[in-house]
């Protein structure tokens, strides 16, 4: 049975037993970066001072032209990904994220793997996001440990600005600060998960938080399994009189009860599995669903290539004035940007095609279009071929400051190192009417070099198309 209770604020979450969930527990743990220790040692691009606006000018606060950005040159690089985002909207119980398929199969996730979700509970009542694996081997246990942040609106509250009438729940801005910090309040330890048909139960919980109506929730993990795993979540409203301990045990049922076979893809291809996908309750006339609420938006749900975008680039200056845009957190969905920052689909999780006609073929979510929970590592070495030395500057930009997208945004902190400086957190948000924040001002001595990193985990809840402005000003 439950030994604690939910903390609805701060980082204690609760300790499972007898379903062999984790203890959830402050906790600070020392990890390496995902991707510092597979960067490469030479440049990935050769800046040439030519790419450099140096006759035009760039007004304070301004933003470069979509049309004049230059790719990056980097790669897509560390752990595969499942990101359990589309649709976003949470509209009752029942699944979130079931396993991704290929051909109507299950894919199962083994080794070193990372999670990341967001949905918004629209249920009218408050509910739990749980996280859970199960075993789909028939003949040995797997064992799985986890360890990140998991995050509502009412554990961290939102933003305030001066205009009431803007607000940013800040969930996500605090998962990908807390989480490249190492500052995890999910750690599982190692969880032996018995195999199918052992007499035990295959499937335990991972995680979960308590998510009040009207808040969303965001999660960031890192996962390494040995054996395979199946990965779900689920939302659940705890009944009347119910324990934690028995609404998790009605959760893993939730989760685990489709097999994944060619026969049960075809039962809720027509509508006979709508009890078990939280996002697709509903009464339907016909093939026409009714009662649907406004909102429904989201971009990723499946299983994904790489978690990670590496730029290490060499930057030769110009001799006078100028300025250059790296497209950064793009895809090519929408806008032609000189490069895809996206990483492909392993598998895919279905949707129901009669409530998302659009998205059946999942052209929303192919590619990890936002990009959400990847991380992003930056290396830039300017050089200075000039007898002084330069002043420079660098800064992160939101590209479309379009009156008719007043949600648009990018929120989140970013780590950034100059030179042996010590590294620093730049909070960041940049918006309609506010579309640049400066990361950093430094100098370049003369014949010489300076390295700048900056490093940061997209958040949840911020529009693809962004650029990092590099700026001489002498």
């Amino acid at each position: 049975m439950m030994t604690n209770a939910l903390k609805s604020i701060g980082y204690t979450l609760c300790v499972l037993t007898t379903l062999g969930a984790c203890k959830l527990t402050p906790i600070e743990s020392v990890v390496e970066n995902p991707i510092e220790e597979k960067k490469q040692s030479l440049s990935l691009r050769a800046v040439n001072a030519l790419e450099f606006n140096t006759t035009g000018i760039l007004a304070a606060n301004a933003v470069i032209p979509i049309a004049d950005l230059k790719a990056t040159g980097g790669s897509l690089t560390g752990n595969s990904i499942l990101v359990d985002n589309m649709p976003e909207i949470i509209e009752s119980e029942g699944w979130l994220m079931a396993p991704p398929q290929t051909n109507g199969n299950k894919q199962a996730v083994t080794g070193d793997t990372e999670y990341y979700t967001f949905h918004y509970n629209k249920t009218g009542v408050a509910g739990y996001y749980v996280l859970l694996a199960s075993n789909p081997q028939r003949d040995q246990a797997i064992t799985i440990n986890s360890q990140g942040v998991l995050l509502a609106k009412d554990d961290v509250g939102v933003f305030t600005f001066p205009n009431t009438d803007y607000v940013i729940e800040k969930e996500s801005y605090e998962v990908a600060d807390r989480f490249i910090n190492n500052n995890f309040n999910v750690n599982t330890g190692n969880i032996s998960i018995p195999f199918l048909g052992s007499g035990q139960s295959n499937a335990k919980v991972l995680a979960y938080r308590k998510v009040g109506n009207g808040n969303g929730i965001d999660g960031r993990f890192k996962m390494k399994i040995t054996g395979q795993a199946y990965i779900y979540s689920v939302f659940v409203i705890q009944k009347s009189g119910e324990t934690i301990d028995k609404m998790l045990q009605r959760a893993i049922q939730m989760a685990t009860t489709d097999t994944g076979s060619m026969a049960d893809v075809a039962k809720r291809a027509n509508g006979e599995w709508l009890d078990k996908f939280g996002y697709i309750v509903e009464t339907f006339v016909g093939n026409t669903p009714t009662g649907t609420p406004a909102g429904r938006y989201g971009r990723e749900c499946g299983l994904y290539q790489k978690s990670g975008w590496l730029i290490n680039n060499d930057i030769t200056l110009p001799a006078t004035k100028g300025f250059l845009g790296f497209c950064m957190v793009n895809d090519r969905k929408t806008v032609n940007y000189p490069e895809d920052q996206t990483a492909p689909n392993t598998a895919l999780t279905p949707v129901d095609a009669r409530r998302y006609p659009i998205i059946k073929d999942f052209s929303n979510a192919t590619r990890s279009y936002g990009n959400y929970g990847h991380y992003y590592d930056v290396t830039l070495k300017f050089i200075n071929t000039q007898a002084r030395t330069r002043n420079m500057a660098l800064s992160f930009a939101f590209n479309t400051p379009d009156a008719s997208k007043q949600n648009a945004r990018f929120v989140g902190p970013m780590k950034v190192k100059v030179g042996t400086n010590n590294e620093t957190t730049v909070p960041v948000m940049v918006r309609l009417n506010e579309p640049r924040k400066t990361l950093a001002n430094f100098t370049v001595g003369a014949n010489n070099s300076q390295t700048v990193k900056i490093r940061f985990y997209v958040p949840g809840l911020i529009t693809a198309g962004n650029q990092l402005i590099v700026e001489t000003l002498n």
